[in-house]
């Protein structure tokens, strides 16, 4: 993997189970989000707000399904939220479940997305939905991986304001 500055991440071949990570400390964060640490250490803190995002450019990306995987903590009063990943044109919603105490990260799989045309891929996350407690937040997030797999793909379209499917 090579990091490209300013959210691009790029990717040299991907064969199936090697996993193309994005790491935090490459990310793009708005709003309130901040990235503590330098490296692999980083982490992104202060998920709070339905409009913050995480992104990266994941250049170079090769068509095919890849298990995306977040690697995050999260703390046992902030059930109940759930994380929107978008990967160009495909989006999934995943529950974020919790894994003991905010220091304390563990690796979730979101789901199989489908990236039908290779290239520059634009990879977003953002709040589905914030947990219903005081001081909501979402995941602390360490990184991002794809890996590629031949199993079938649980991403959809994503569907732009105004546009209904056909």
């Amino acid at each position: 993997m090579a990091l490209l500055g300013g959210g691009r991440v790029g990717a040299q071949e991907s064969p199936e189970g090697k996993p193309i990570v994005l790491p935090a400390s490459d990310a793009k964060v708005t709003g309130a989000l901040k990235i503590q640490g330098k490296s692999e250490t980083a982490t992104i803190h202060f998920w709070n707000n339905t409009n913050d995002a995480i992104s990266w450019v994941w250049v170079g990306a090769k068509p095919g399904n890849y298990r995306v995987e977040l690697n995050y903590s999260l703390d046992p009063k902030m059930t109940g939220g759930k994380i929107l990943f978008r990967a160009g044109d495909q989006q999934l919603i995943a529950p974020a479940p919790v894994t003991g105490k905010w220091s304390d990260f563990h690796t979730f799989e979101l789901g199989v997305v489908q990236v039908g045309q290779g290239g520059d891929i634009p990879v977003k996350l953002q709040a589905a939905q914030l947990p219903q407690v005081p001081g909501a937040a979402l995941p602390d997030v360490g990184w991002l991986s794809f890996t590629a797999t031949k199993a079938p793909a649980t991403s959809n379209p994503v569907v732009q304001p105004g546009h209904g499917r056909d």
